[in-house]
């Protein structure tokens, strides 16, 4: 039990930590004024390849894993990239198609 509460605290420290370090290389303010849709990308694979290497470390240091950590911790960084590249596309292609439409105007 304390093994799955350890990881669940690290793989949210190392998310949450990730997104403030993206926010800042991006010079994005604290009240996201100047957030824009293109950074997301940005921020998502500075997170995922954070959060890939820190839980897989933490995996090797628990004993869960004992070899390839770089194989794992890419593979795990590749996989939640393209999950959430494929929901932000998703996301675009929405908001595209709402602009789009006669009912989309807030008149």
């Amino acid at each position: 039990m304390e093994q799955i509460a350890l990881y669940c605290l690290i793989s949210t420290a190392s998310t949450w930590g990730g997104i403030v370090l993206s926010l800042r290389v991006l010079g994005v303010t604290q009240d996201l004024r100047n957030l824009r849709f293109k950074y997301l990308p940005i921020i998502d694979l500075i997170t995922t390849s954070i959060h890939g290497f820190i839980t897989n470390s933490y995996f090797m240091v628990a004993g869960m894993k004992s070899e390839n950590f770089i194989g794992n911790a890419l593979a795990m960084m590749f996989g939640d990239f393209v999950g959430s590249f494929i929901l932000l596309t998703m996301l675009w292609l929405g908001l595209s198609i709402w602009q789009k439409s006669p009912a989309s105007t807030l008149d």
